[in-house]
């Protein structure tokens, strides 16, 4: 039986918006409805939402990507940015972590629906559920990524930016599903492949 659910949390964030740079506190609540009868699945769902929330949301900056000189700078000072289609306002941060935390779930935990306001919003409160078009976001990027990557890759692949790269995975973080659980050397890249070498006798 599949179990409805509410859960809110808040987190801080920047946002740079008309060449400045400010920081604001989010508060959110999802809607969200169970998609699998396993309990470890649903479990590992939830703790996705919260790992992607607070470690790589919190604390970052909302930058439009058509700022990509601004991105270039933040990522070389060290600061953690998250990479928006469009200019980082309430509404469209909210629908980012729609499509993003339906994508990190994998059809495990579902997102029906998101609100979203802020300290600076001006007591606003934005919705969005299913039945809502989710306007940039058509666009294929990371927030369709089930990973935990928070900005586009043209970011990284036109300089050295080492700050925003990021090796953990979910394997890494012991949040992958049950099923994944024999994939884990195949996803790190780091397979010791030993070699079957017979001894030639006629040397």
């Amino acid at each position: 039986m599949n179990v409805r659910l509410n859960y809110s949390i808040e987190f801080t964030a920047g946002f740079y918006f008309n060449n400045m740079l400010k920081m604001n506190n989010y508060k959110i609540r999802l809607a969200m409805m169970t998609a699998t009868p396993e309990e470890e699945s649903i479990n590992i769902a939830f703790e996705r939402i919260k790992y992607f929330i607070g470690e790589s949301i919190d604390s970052g900056v909302f930058i439009n990507r058509g700022n990509e000189e601004q991105c270039k700078l933040l990522a070389n000072a060290g600061v953690k940015i998250i990479t928006l289609p469009d200019e980082p306002v309430d509404q469209l941060v909210g629908i980012m972590l729609y499509c993003k935390l339906n994508a990190i779930c994998e059809d495990k935990m579902i997102v029906g629906e998101i609100e979203i306001e802020s300290d600076l919003g001006g007591d606003v409160t934005y919705f969005h559920d299913d039945d809502d078009p989710i306007g940039p976001y058509e666009q294929p990027g990371w927030w369709m990524d089930p990973n935990l990557v928070h900005y586009h890759n043209t970011i990284t692949e036109t300089e050295n930016i080492v700050s925003l790269s990021s090796s953990a995975s979910w394997h890494d973080l012991d949040l992958h599903w049950p099923e994944d659980e024999n994939n884990n050397e195949a996803d790190t890249g780091n397979t010791i492949v030993f070699g079957n070498f017979s001894k030639d006798e006629t040397k």
